[in-house]
Parts: C-alpha cells; sequence; structure tokens
C-alpha cells in the first residue's frame, strides 16, 4: 500500500504540527505502508521523511521539473 502526504514546506510551523508530522511517518513505515511526498527538505515535508527513514521505511519524494 502507498499514501501520498501533502504538507507545508515552510520552516514556520507549530511545534505540535512537527510532531504530528514525525508521528505520521513513524506509524506508515512501522505500518510497511510506503509514502509518496512533495520531496521537500523543510517543513513538515521534511518531518514526515525523516521519521519514515528513521523507522526504515520506503520513500518516494516527487518534484516538478519546474521547481
Amino acid at each position: 500500500m502507498t499514501v501520498c502526504v501533502f504538507a507545508a514546506s515552510s520552516s514556520k510551523f507549530e511545534n505540535e504540527y512537527g510532531r504530528d508530522a514525525s508521528l505520521l511517518g513513524a506509524l506508515l513505515a512501522g505500518a510497511g505502508i510506503s509514502v509518496v511526498y512533495g520531496g521537500g527538505g523543510i517543513g513538515l515535508m521534511n518531518a514526515l521523511a525523516n521519521a519514515v527513514i528513521t523507522n526504515k521505511g520506503n520513500i518516494t519524494g516527487v518534484i516538478p521539473a519546474f521547481m
């Protein structure tokens, strides 16, 4: 199973949202669910991605060519 997650790439977010994005990433990875996300290295996308990677999950970042 694969889940696509849309999240903010801004570094300006409340700590609780970052914590929740990390928790979501850990839960998805732990359940063996692959994640597709926007490929951002900051903000909530980064929090999610780092949690998936830390928990040895499968994650794919998709970045449009114009970016």
